[in-house]
């Protein structure tokens, strides 16, 4: 049987998301059940949901105006790259317009979340800088749930 110090230490290494059994005994009879452990004020947050934080960014969705410009269909504009993924996985840069995730096509901020939540624990992003909109770049990200 788990000491509560033992059952802290172990709950204190997962994160939001991940699921956990439990057993107990209630009147001499053995029960267990599951549970999806929550993050903070009741919200369910899996680690995809988490992983557009880690990378250190913000993004911008790219207008129409500014993909016509480029000769692109869509894409989303990295804005504010700090510390994170991105900076500490590639040598992207602000303004890198991110056209595909894992040759899925995102055209929004929103999409790129979803995009990111599928991806597994890799990905590789896909697009273009502005300055050079001819030249296509793909960055490949590894550890997004940040496990070793």
């Amino acid at each position: 049987m788990n000491t509560g110090t033992e059952m802290i230490e172990k709950i204190s290494s997962l994160r939001p998301g991940d699921k956990v059994n439990i057993t107990w005994s209630h009147n001499g009879a053995e029960k267990s059940s599951s549970a999806t452990l929550k993050a903070v004020a009741g919200t369910y947050a899996s680690i995809k949901e988490q992983v557009v934080e880690q990378l250190g960014a913000s993004f911008e969705t790219l207008d129409s105006k500014q993909a016509a410009a480029l000769h692109v269909e869509s894409g989303v504009i990295v804005k504010n790259l700090g510390e994170g993924i991105l900076s500490q996985q590639t040598r992207m840069k602000e303004g890198f317009i991110i056209s595909k995730v894992n040759n899925e096509k995102v055209a929004t901020v929103d999409e790129l979340k979803d995009a990111l939540k599928r991806a597994g624990n890799s990905a590789v992003i896909t697009g273009i800088y502005p300055d050079n909109p001819g030249q296509v770049y793909q960055y490949a990200l590894n550890d997004l749930d940040g496990r070793e």
